[in-house]
């Protein structure tokens, strides 16, 4: 039983501790999980009322007076309706209220049920995932919980079946770490979020059918292994897998390197 615990630390890289860290700070970032309610009437009565809350909320929110439009120096605000641009502004507010509430998952799902079905959202928000300096372009010092924001609708549609978006977003933030001098904003953990969402959407079968192909999408190179490894970690397509699947994985990530990957 040792010995078996000693090859699944070492056969992936030795990214145990980078992953934990990794998997520490996307949890602050993501809202929190919440229990499964009990079915009675009092929680359910409680429930319709949190969604009459939010939806008035979203009302007020829409029809109140527009706030300060941020400078923007890059263009963002011409690639981008003003509308469109304070709907987010809206979703901001009404998902912040929606995480304080007993039923928060139901409605979070509500909401990005909602957003996922309008294309200028999505668009929106796989460029808000991708360019922090959109983001802060459009938002300001909101631009973190923008990204944040973004991310959580990419996963959604990840969770549901509908893989390109988050699939292109991995493609231009992996192109982005592999040609920036520096990061900054925090890319790497918006990369990671984004690689693990695609990655569990994807699954461990389709994974191992074309390992290459799928590192080749990441834009995996030495600089962004340890990236990879901890995506692979938090997706969790290798939980409880046998030995020779995680052999497997490591020699195909070695031999897609050409050298042992850097340890997180």
């Amino acid at each position: 039983m040792k010995k078996r615990s000693v090859v699944r630390v070492v056969s992936f890289g030795g990214a145990l501790c980078a992953a934990v860290f990794a998997a520490w700070w996307l949890r602050a970032r993501a809202p929190a999980v919440a229990r499964t309610a009990p079915d009675v009437p009092a929680l359910a009565d409680l429930a319709r009322q949190n969604r009459a809350r939010i939806e008035r909320l979203r009302v007020e929110l829409q029809h109140a007076p527009p706030g300060a439009v941020h400078d923007a120096k890059s263009g963002g605000l011409a690639r981008y309706p003003a509308a469109l641009v304070g709907e987010v502004k809206t979703e901001l507010a009404v998902l912040a209220t929606a995480r304080t509430m007993f039923n928060r998952d139901e409605l979070i799902r509500t909401e990005m049920a909602r957003l996922t079905r309008d294309a200028g959202q999505v668009a929106l928000a796989i460029d808000l995932a991708t360019d922090w300096r959109l983001a802060t372009d459009l938002f300001g010092d909101q631009q973190a919980q923008s990204r944040v924001y973004a991310l959580q609708l990419l996963r959604y549609l990840a969770e549901t079946g509908k893989t390109d978006s988050v699939a292109l977003a991995i493609d231009r933030i992996g192109a982005q770490l592999n040609a920036e001098p520096s990061w900054t904003k925090g890319i790497e953990y918006d990369y990671v979020d984004a690689l693990a969402s695609y990655l569990r959407a994807v699954g461990l079968d389709n994974f191992l059918a074309d390992q290459a192909a799928y590192y080749d999408r990441m834009h995996l190179t030495e600089r962004t292994s340890v990236e990879v490894q901890k995506a692979v970690h938090d997706s969790g397509i290798l939980n409880n897998v046998p030995d020779s699947v995680l052999a497997q994985v490591r020699k195909e990530f070695w031999n897609y390197l050409g050298k042992e990957p850097p340890h997180g």
